[in-house]
């Protein structure tokens, strides 16, 4: 696997989870059960909705980039061993 649709993967993963789960959330704090709470302030209703909303992109992107920079490195590393391995194989 190439290195960008490994991050494209990673992206529409996080996402399809987190997405979901921000939304639960934020209606939650639409509906007053659960406070949404930002710089240590709590906020519910639209402002909680709107909280859970916006910043699940950026925890998706947060998360998708750091996922990569440490699973990028060893697919480069899988890929050099396949090859010289198999390059063994063939002169054999």
């Amino acid at each position: 696997m190439k290195p960008k649709p490994l991050f494209v993967l990673l992206v529409k993963g996080f996402a399809g989870f987190y997405v979901p789960l921000s939304l639960f959330f934020g209606l939650g704090s639409l509906l007053n059960l659960v406070p949404a709470t930002l710089n240590e302030q709590s906020y519910y209703g639209i402002q909680g909705l709107a909280i859970y909303v916006l910043f699940s992109p950026l925890v998706v992107l947060l998360l998708a980039v750091s996922t990569w920079i440490i699973v990028a490195p060893g697919l480069f590393i899988q890929r050099l061993v396949s090859k010289l391995v198999t390059g063994t194989r063939e002169q054999l």
